[in-house]
C-alpha cells in the first residue's frame, strides 16, 4: 500500500512539472522540461552536486525514472571522457 502512494506521490510531482511553462525555443529542446525537472528533484534528494553525479544517477535508475515518463536523459552514456 505504502509502495502506491509514493508511486502517486511522485506522479502527481511528475504532473505539477507539466504545469511549468517551457521558455525555451522548441527547436532547440532536446529534453522535455517536466523530465528534467523531475530528474533534477530526485538527484537533489539524493545528494548529487553537479552536472556527472547527476548524469550518472539518472543511468543508473534508469528503471525508476521510466516509470513516470520516457526519460530520454537516462539512455546517455558515457564515451571517452564525455557524455553523449
Amino acid at each position: 500500500m505504502d509502495q502506491v502512494f509514493v508511486k502517486d506521490r511522485l506522479r502527481l510531482l511528475l504532473d505539477n512539472f507539466s504545469s511549468v511553462g517551457d521558455p525555451r525555443e522548441a527547436c532547440k529542446v532536446k529534453y522535455p522540461l517536466p523530465e528534467v525537472l523531475f530528474l533534477v528533484t530526485c538527484t537533489s534528494v539524493a545528494g548529487c552536486d553537479d552536472y556527472d553525479e547527476i548524469a550518472d544517477w539518472g543511468v543508473e535508475h534508469q528503471d525508476f525514472l521510466k516509470r513516470y515518463g520516457e526519460y530520454f536523459l537516462a539512455r546517455r552514456r558515457r564515451i571517452g571522457s564525455g557524455w553523449c
